[in-house]
């Protein structure tokens, strides 16, 4: 029973840590993206980190063009 015990929590663990580490690797992907700041600056998306609020929107022209349209009477308040 004991065995069957700590196999199970084990299991458990060890799937919460594949699931974390794949996380991970994803945010350290994204981090490598290229981006180009509204100045002309390009830099990687993980320079960023700390210093702005990063938005991504994906989709069509036509769906990233709508969404940046409906954000934009937001822009102030995400400026500040």
């Amino acid at each position: 029973g004991t065995l069957v015990f700590c196999g199970f929590f084990l299991r458990r663990d060890l799937q919460a840590r594949d699931k974390q580490m794949a996380r991970l690797k994803r945010e350290e992907q994204l981090g490598r993206l290229g981006v180009e700041l509204s100045s002309g600056k390009r830099l990687q998306l993980g320079g960023l980190r700390g210093t702005c609020r990063v938005v991504i929107a994906a989709g069509t022209r036509a769906q990233v063009k709508n969404a940046i349209d409906a954000a934009e009477p937001l822009r102030e308040e995400l400026i500040r």
